[in-house]
């Protein structure tokens, strides 16, 4: 008798989903997503807690330890012998890519399928050849999209789970601040100060709100055929760069929508 299917995808938004996909399926398949982001932060502990240290020192975030609650119960449920997990993945996107490798580093060499949509085209009008876009992330697609997806899973082959397996035996041995994608589709190491002039480059000289700022930096990786990173990182990083002194703030530093920034008077000139 076949193991019943079990999705695996890597971030919450993608997650709902992909639930919504199958019930207008039909279908009764099971969805399991850990909330953990393994793209930023230590993790060469197992036991999470200097994630949750590291999180609320960086980010400002004090409450990761419930996200850290919910890993082992996904990895019993996703790594379980009485399921064929099936992971949505794609190497463009940092927090699926890194959560995929994580992941597979703990199934081992537990039987699994893919479905890979790195270099996937979509559309969102298949009457208009010319809107025709890279899919980029698992967690954008839209039901219709997921749905025709369904099915076309394949096996990882062997020699593709060991190059992922020593990939991430190799981020761990770093464990950097940050792991980011290049238009490779290569994860790699990253300072925690990656994003930083990203972030400087859409500031101005006049007031923004720091919510447009992250949101015009957010905007920008599409065009690199990349999936944004984490918008937790994104603020945390204005704010320190607001702290530092790199760009001047006026309102409620703690809010994004409540706390406004540009480029101090020595970058004006």
């Amino acid at each position: 008798m076949s193991k019943p299917l079990l999705h695996v995808i890597f971030s919450p938004s993608g997650a709902g989903t992909l639930r919504q996909t199958l019930a207008q399926q039909g279908r009764t398949d099971r969805v399991a997503c850990p909330y953990d982001d393994f793209s930023f932060g230590p993790i060469a502990k197992a036991d999470g807690a200097a994630r949750a240290a590291w999180v609320e020192e960086e980010l400002g975030v004090s409450d990761w330890e419930s996200v850290v609650a919910t890993t082992a119960p996904f990895l019993e449920a996703s790594c379980s012998n009485d399921v064929l997990p099936v992971a949505w993945i794609s190497r463009r996107d940092a927090r699926t890519y890194a959560g995929f490798l994580w992941w597979l580093s703990h199934l081992g060499n537990a039987p699994c399928r893919i479905v890979d949509v790195t270099e996937l085209t979509v559309s969102d009008d298949p009457a208009d050849p010319a809107s025709r876009r890279l899919a980029i992330s698992p967690s954008i697609l839209l039901p219709a999209q997921m749905a025709g997806l369904l099915g076309m899973e394949v096996d990882l082959e062997p020699r593709e789970r060991s190059k992922h397996q020593a990939r991430w035996t190799d981020l761990v041995s770093d464990n950097a601040p940050l792991r980011i994608v290049d238009r490779h589709g290569s994860l790699m190491s990253g300072p925690i100060c990656h994003y930083d002039p990203r972030l400087i480059a859409c500031a101005t000289t006049a007031w923004q709100k720091m919510a447009r700022i992250i949101g015009h930096a957010l905007a920008s990786f599409s065009d690199e055929g990349v999936h944004y990173p984490s918008d937790l990182l994104l603020l945390g990083r204005a704010r320190t760069l607001a702290e530092t002194g790199a760009l001047e703030w006026r309102g409620d530093l703690s809010t994004m929508w409540d706390c406004e920034l540009r480029l101090p008077a020595s970058a004006q000139h």
